[in-house]
């Protein structure tokens, strides 16, 4: 209503359709973006892609298996002295990076048919509806840096002014030409013991006072629907969540449609 209070205050000044028609449509007469933050495993992926390579049974079992049937080496037979990123080099070479990708691409997302999917998703959020996109992980922030370099550098442009990051205060940043930073801490400044809480890490970047913050997770309940739900902040105002199945298969086609529902109505369900 008070954006068309607005818009009538200017049609009464003098000011053109053409113009009020251009403000609209280029977000002018729009309340601040939306923050949407993404988690990643059974959210973003549909397999659990930290767990599988770390070796937890239930879920490296079923990687295995599919790589057998790809004819593809196990990753789980290379060691892992730092983290999952030495599994997920393949090996090396331009044969490693072909490995990875089929793997990731096809396992962990599964398939390109949901990847355009989750690309239609982000850039309707990113370029439609001016969204803020982040990533916050429980997993490792620099598996993601290698798989946005190498496997789906076509999203990186859409998280530009946001920040991939883990609950360990590891984070790096993309710029609007898809080049990605350097890995980084100090996301958030305020003394915190253990691992961050995804909500600490939102409010100390976009205070729930002064921004509308929605958290996409499969974690927040562990309820086996989909479900929109709010809570107070720490600080004040409140958090938005939108809560996936329990390491289920991640957003599919109906999250997808409800998270555009949600962001198109004002994160009114």
């Amino acid at each position: 209503q008070v954006w068309l209070e607005i818009a009538e205050t200017c049609w009464a000044m003098g000011v053109s359709y053409s113009v009020l028609a251009c403000c609209f449509t280029r977000g002018v007469f729009q309340s601040t973006p939306v923050v949407v933050a993404l988690d990643w495993d059974c959210t973003m992926t549909c397999q659990h892609m930290y767990k599988a390579f770390a070796g937890w049974p239930d879920h490296s079992k079923a990687l295995e298996e599919w790589c057998t049937q790809k004819g593809i080496p196990s990753p789980l037979a290379i060691p892992m002295r730092r983290g999952i990123t030495e599994r997920m080099h393949f090996g090396g070479g331009s044969e490693g990076v072909q490995r990875l990708r089929q793997v990731i691409r096809e396992y962990m997302f599964g398939g390109e048919e949901r990847l355009a999917a989750l690309g239609d998703l982000l850039t309707y959020l990113r370029h439609k509806r001016s969204c803020l996109l982040c990533v916050i992980t429980r997993g490792e922030v620099h598996a993601l840096h290698l798989l946005f370099k190498q496997v789906i550098p076509e999203w990186a442009p859409l998280f530009e002014g946001g920040f991939i990051a883990n609950t360990r205060d590891e984070y790096f940043t993309i710029k609007a030409d898809g080049t990605l930073s350097d890995i980084h801490t100090g996301l958030v400044l305020a003394p915190f013991q253990g691992e961050l809480p995804k909500e600490v890490i939102l409010d100390e970047n976009f205070p729930f006072t002064e921004r509308n913050v929605l958290l996409v997770d499969d974690n927040i309940t562990n309820a086996a629907d989909v479900m929109y739900s709010k809570e107070p902040g720490r600080r004040g105002g409140y958090i938005h969540y939108l809560d996936l199945p329990y390491e289920g298969q991640g957003l599919d086609k109906e999250s997808m449609a409800l998270l555009r529902h949600l962001i198109s109505n004002g994160l009114e369900n």
